[in-house]
C-alpha cells in the first residue's frame, strides 16, 4: 500500500495546514491546485488515496471523481471527499460518483488523519502472484501446463488459485478441465474496460472439482477477434489478481500485445519449449524479448516438454548452452497418462500423484513461492 497521499484543493492555506498533520503521520503528501493537476499526479503518482474538495476552478470535484473512476489506472484508488457543503444532496452526489468517505472542512485535522488511516485499511486490496505460461509457438503443452502447476500450488500452499485462459477463441483450459461453460473471459471482454471490476470477473469463475477455480475462454473461432481489445485483458489480469493467492494465465504462443501489454503486471514467466533445435532457437528471441520487456532472469523459468517421436532431441545440456539460461525442468513422454487427464477432466499431477511429472510440478511451484 502506497504511503503518498494526493490532497486536490484550490485552497493553498488548507493544504499547508492538512499536509503538516498527515506529514506528521508519516504520509508524502502530494498537492493539487485543480482537477486537471489531479487526472495527471494520480496517473503519474499512484497514491494510496485521494483526498478530494469539491469546489474548484474548472473541473469541480465530482467530475474530477468520475473522470478517476473511469480510468483503468486510477479506478481502484480510495478517494475521501474534503469539502465545506455539508448537504445530504451533496454528499449522495459524493458517493454516487465513487467516492470512500465524506468529510466536512469543519472536521480537525486529526481526525481527517484517523479516517484517512480507516479507509486505507478498509479498502487495502490484496493482490496475489500473477503467473503467465507462453512458448514461442502452439501446441508445445501450455495449457497442460498451467492447469497442472495450478493444481500443484494449490496443493503446495493450502491457498485459492485461479487458472485462466487469456486466449479467446483458442481456449483450451476448458478441454483439459473437462467443463462445459468456457464464456466467461468472452462475457468479460464484451465489458468496457473503465467499467469491469474485480466482483464481475468473480462472478465468471468456476470452482473444479481439484479445488482452483477457473477462468475459461472459448474455443469458438469468431471469438478470436477479441484478442484486439488490449486495454480489457489489461483490466482483467489486474482485477484476477486480487482475488486469489497465485493466478496462472495460460497466454499460449508468442508475445502478442495482448501478452506484452500486461508483461509488467507479472511476478513470473514459464516460457515452454520443446527439447528440438528450431524450438530452443526460437525460444532463445522469445528470452531476449521478455527482457527488452523488462523481465529479469529472476522472474523466468525455462521448462521443456518431451513428447518424444523424434530423434532431434537435444540434452538438457545442449539446450541450456544454446538458451544461455537453466532449464527448470524437462517434463518426460506421458502419452497415456496425457490423454487419460484429458478424457477424465483431471490434471495428471491427481491422476499420479507420485510420479515423475508430479515431482516436477512441485519443483516448478517451489520456484515460483521462492
Amino acid at each position: 500500500m502506497s504511503d503518498k497521499i494526493l490532497f486536490v484543493d484550490d485552497n493553498a492555506d488548507t493544504q499547508l495546514l492538512v499536509s503538516k498533520v498527515l506529514e506528521r503521520e508519516g504520509y508524502k503528501v502530494l498537492g493539487a491546485l485543480n482537477g486537471e493537476e489531479a487526472l495527471a499526479l494520480a496517473q503519474d503518482e499512484q497514491p494510496g488515496l485521494i483526498l478530494m474538495d469539491l469546489m474548484m476552478p474548472g473541473m469541480d470535484g465530482l467530475e474530477v471523481i468520475r473522470c478517476l473512476r473511469r480510468m483503468p489506472g486510477t479506478a481502484h484508488i480510495p478517494i475521501i471527499i474534503f469539502s465545506v457543503k455539508t448537504d445530504l444532496k451533496t454528499k449522495s452526489e459524493g458517493f454516487e460518483a465513487g467516492a470512500d468517505d465524506y468529510l466536512t472542512k469543519l472536521t480537525s485535522p486529526a481526525e481527517v488523519a484517523i479516517r484517512i488511516k480507516a479507509t486505507l485499511k478498509k479498502t487495502a486490496v490484496r493482490h496475489g502472484r500473477l503467473v503467465g505460461v507462453l512458448a514461442t509457438r502452439g501446441g508445445l503443452g501450455v495449457t497442460t501446463v498451467a492447469f497442472n502447476l495450478s493444481v500443484t500450488l494449490r496443493r503446495l500452499t493450502n491457498e485459492k488459485v485461479i487458472a485462466a485462459d487469456f486466449r479467446p477463441g483458442q481456449g483450451a483450459l476448458r478441454v483439459l478441465a473437462g467443463e462445459r461453460d468456457a464464456s466467461g473471459l468472452s462475457r468479460l471482454m464484451q465489458q468496457d474496460s473503465a467499467d469491469l471490476s474485480a466482483r464481475q470477473v468473480e462472478r465468471e469463475l468456476i470452482e473444479h472439482s481439484s479445488g482452483i477455480h477457473l477462468l475459461l475462454a472459448s474455443d469458438d473461432p469468431t471469438d478470436a477477434g477479441q484478442i484486439a481489445s488490449i486495454g480489457r485483458f489489461e483490466s482483467i489480469a489486474r482485477h484476477i489478481s486480487t482475488l486469489a493467492r497465485f493466478v496462472v494465465l495460460d497466454l499460449g504462443p508468442a508475445l502478442p500485445p495482448t501478452t506484452t501489454q500486461i508483461l509488467d503486471q507479472l511476478d513470473h514467466v514459464i516460457l515452454v519449449i520443446e527439447p528440438v533445435p528450431q524450438t530452443v532457437a526460437q525460444a532463445k528471441l522469445m528470452l531476449e524479448g521478455l527482457r527488452r520487456y523488462g523481465m529479469g532472469h529472476s522472474k523466468i523459468s525455462v521448462v521443456a516438454v518431451n513428447r518424444g517421436g523424434t530423434s532431434l532431441q537435444l540434452p538438457l545440456s545442449r539446450m541450456e548452452d544454446d538458451l544461455g539460461c537453466p532449464v527448470l525442468v524437462v517434463f518426460p513422454p506421458a502419452a497415456e497418462l496425457a490423454y487419460r487427464a484429458a478424457t477424465d477432466g483431471q490434471p495428471m499431477v491427481s491422476l499420479q500423484p507420485d510420479s515423475l511429472i508430479a515431482e516436477h510440478f512441485v519443483k516448478l511451484a517451489e520456484s515460483i513461492l521462492r
